[in-house]
């Protein structure tokens, strides 16, 4: 077998195990995630308990997310992606002793949750980039097949989820999950090649490198803090780049819609179970039907993304949001279970967009070489937004009534509609202008 043969059976593989790997992450990661906000529930927490647990979620993500691309790009992926998978087999064990130590220990399960994600999701997304590249293949289709396997992960995980909360009660969804993310360290262990790195640098860093540059890093942030008008010049700078970056315009679009989504999604589950009175079986059977219409759009959504560009793509997925989140006032004279079933499968089509076409446009910004920083500043725009999201949706549930959360959350995506706009826009017309 030729050198390049073997390269491209090495991709192959990788490619179709990078799949498998992402389908029993996001298996054990659609039980788990929808499981909590339920046992909250069941253990008497209310809004700002259901807001607490979202919040670790997405700052975990958050703290970890833009080192865990770099990481990637200098030391290799597959020892992050290790990293992430055994974490959240870690986390939901911890979640077992929910019953006797109170909802406290599922807050912070939460929060390591999202550290594993933020350690995997980057690392996964650009491993599939890679693959897809020694195969010709362009990044939107390696990411919406990776989102169509995730999507294809949490809809089973769901679906079991719904069974055996039905069967033997909700608690007993956290050994399912436990099995699920077994499989997928084991898959990850063993069988996961790692990606040919294809990057600035011919060798990847080794890790005591990485160790050095994080202590310069601190020194850095410390000395920036202990010099305040050093640091206002630096943040005055910032803002200034941001005006007119592209790059910089799509992540404070992509903050404000998720904080639409933070916003909107933390709360549902009380919505569902104590003002339309769904029980815990009929909420996560439901919330499969988000996952199927995920899956649906990602088997076209690349495609669209061609047709239209994944700019104007990324526009119209924020500017869809803004009606989709009025979805429950508009319903509300429906039976819960098809008001649910209708909302689902709008959010699902929604997402797909969001995915592919925030994921292309932020690699058609930074590069491929750079992709693992570029998804990682990506995911921490996401978190950013999730994180103050959830924190406004407890405010607004205790305070103002769970109603209305929906109102801010579609006033949130058409923020972010706009801001996409521009950014696009201005992008646009500075390249013209370069070219002219």
């Amino acid at each position: 077998m030729s050198s390049g043969e073997a390269r491209g059976w090495r991709a192959r593989r990788g490619y179709r195990i990078g799949l498998l790997l992402s389908f029993f992450y996001n298996s054990a990661a659609g039980i788990i995630v929808n499981t909590i906000p339920l046992l909250i529930l069941y253990l008497r927490g209310g809004p700002v308990a259901l807001a607490a647990a979202s919040t670790m979620l997405n700052l975990g993500f958050l703290i970890v997310s833009p080192l865990a691309g770099r990481l990637g790009d200098r030391i290799g992926r597959r020892p992050l992606i290790l990293a992430g998978v055994a974490l959240q087999a870690a986390a939901i064990t911890a979640s077992a002793t929910c019953l006797e130590l109170g909802s406290g220990v599922l807050i912070a399960s939460s929060l390591v949750l999202g550290v594993a994600s933020a350690l995997l999701s980057p690392n996964l997304s650009m491993a599939m980039v890679e693959y897809g590249a020694l195969r010709d293949k362009k990044p939107e289709e390696p990411l919406s097949r990776l989102g169509l396997a995730a999507a294809a992960g949490w809809l089973v995980g769901l679906l079991t989820a719904s069974l055996v909360s039905g069967v033997s009660g909700t608690w007993f969804n956290i050994p399912a999950s436990l099995a699920a993310s077994t499989a997928a360290a084991v898959i990850a262990a063993r069988y996961l090649p790692e990606p040919i790195l294809r990057l600035e640098r011919p060798v990847a860093a080794r890790p005591s490198a990485v160790f050095l540059d994080i202590i310069e890093r601190f020194r850095l942030v410390y000395g920036l803090l202990a010099n305040p008008p050093l640091l206002f010049r630096l943040i005055r700078r910032r803002v200034r780049r941001a005006v007119t970056s592209r790059l910089l315009g799509v992540l404070l679009a992509t903050s404000m819609g998720f904080m639409g989504v933070g916003v909107f999604f933390t709360q549902l589950p009380y919505y569902w179970k104590h003002v339309r009175g769904m029980t815990d079986p009929e909420i996560l059977a439901t919330s499969a039907v988000h996952r199927l219409s995920s899956i649906i759009g990602f088997l076209f959504m690349h495609r669209a993304a061609w047709l239209i560009g994944a700019k104007n793509l990324f526009i119209a997925a924020f500017a869809a949001r803004t009606l989709v989140f009025l979805l429950p006032l508009a319903t509300m004279n429906l039976q819960p279970v098809l008001q649910a079933v209708i909302l689902y499968i709008f959010t699902g089509l929604t997402w797909s967009m969001i995915s592919v076409s925030a994921n292309s446009v932020v690699l058609e910004a930074v590069g491929v070489h750079r992709g693992g920083v570029g998804i990682g500043l990506l995911n921490t725009a996401i978190s950013i937004g999730l994180i103050a999201g959830s924190a406004v949706s407890g405010i607004v549930a205790e305070y103002l009534g769970v109603y209305a959360c929906f109102p801010i959350a579609s006033m949130l995506a058409g923020l972010g509609a706009v801001t996409a706009y521009l950014a696009v826009k201005t992008g646009e017309r500075r390249q013209d202008n370069r070219e002219g």
